[in-house]
């Protein structure tokens, strides 16, 4: 492929090796001129004229914008050659834990609840089980879903429901959910407010399905105490099973180093500290990836240096003397 910079004066056959260029990246990344021409900025009756060589405006000007494009789309190709994909699902002890949270309310239909700090493998598990399983749908929550209306709309769109209105959606919720030996699962759910966990009890109750609620230790002020609240006693009381996540578990970084293939003893140590620091194994996982993408772009094999100067980028405070 030709490298044409956006500053090179463009003629006429340097307009037509961008044309070539660009016929190329359809070709090979199997894209639509659509497709390109809205990563590019252009217009696509425009670009797809500029690409035939019929566009009657200004072509040298489209042309250094298709320059810019396929520029960018090099260097975002050179960065994801030496970014390394992290490993896939582990079945790590603590995602056995959450998997099992999840299968108790979807066989016996009940509701569950599981508390976790960030980085304790919470997302993934969801990842995992929802992938697994039929009947399985997982809806994520944020601060600006917080309320009831909010929360059904969000439903509404993971179970590709048409009705607008909030009874409306409701009802059709769980007319979707009901004794199918389905599981909802809630994710992020600490955004809500009690009264839209109290919907979720209430679709629960009315679709005899299984709902869990994942999120970190901040829900559980939402739930209330039922010595002092007793109005939420009747929610309280739902969750069959409760699972509460600290910080991760030795093993389940040991299994996660594994599958790194980390076997020096002094990076095993390092990066059980990163584990120990705020995130945990999402940390972990990120000074990983970015230590073996700096040694990469250096022709290096992954060692000390490049974890530390990783956990530099990423991380959250000092680990020992780096």
């Amino acid at each position: 492929m030709t490298e044409q910079s956006p500053e090179t004066p463009l003629d006429e056959p340097s307009l037509e090796r961008l044309r070539a260029d660009a016929r190329a990246v359809i070709s090979g990344d199997k894209l639509s001129q659509r497709a390109c021409a809205d990563e590019a900025g252009i217009a696509a009756g425009t670009f797809n004229a500029w690409l035939a060589g019929t566009y009657k405006g200004d072509n040298v000007k489209i042309g250094g914008d298709v320059a810019k494009w396929l520029d960018a789309r090099r260097q975002r190709n050179r960065i994801r050659s030496i970014v390394p994909t992290p490993p896939s699902f582990i079945q790590t002890r603590t995602a056995q834990q959450v998997v099992n949270v999840f299968e108790f309310a979807q066989t016996l239909r009940d509701m569950g609840l599981v508390i976790g700090s960030p980085g304790t493998g919470k997302t993934c598990a969801i990842q995992y089980y929802s992938a697994a399983h039929p009947n399985v749908f997982v809806a994520t929550m944020e601060p600006a879903k917080a309320s009831t209306h909010h929360l059904l709309t969000e439903l509404a769109n993971t179970l590709r429901l048409s009705e607008r209105s909030v009874v409306a959606i409701s009802d059709a919720v769980v007319r979707r959910l009901r004794d199918r030996d389905a599981l909802l699962i809630i994710d992020e759910a600490q955004h809500l407010h009690s009264a839209a966990i109290d919907q979720l009890r209430t679709i629960h109750d009315k679709a005899r399905c299984g709902v869990v609620l994942v999120g970190n230790e901040s829900i559980v002020s939402k739930l209330g105490d039922p010595q002092r609240t007793p109005q939420l006693a009747q929610l309280y009381s739902r969750f069959g099973m409760r699972l509460s996540l600290q910080r991760p578990h030795g093993r389940d970084i040991d299994a996660l180093l594994k599958a790194w293939e980390v076997d020096d003893k002094d990076e095993r140590e390092f990066l059980r500290l990163v584990a120990s620091k705020p995130g945990g194994l999402r940390a972990l996982t990120k000074t990983m990836v970015a230590a073996t993408a700096i040694a990469a772009g250096a022709e290096e094999k992954r060692g000390m240096a490049h974890l530390k100067e990783a956990w530099s980028r990423v991380g959250a405070g000092p680990i020992g003397n780096s």
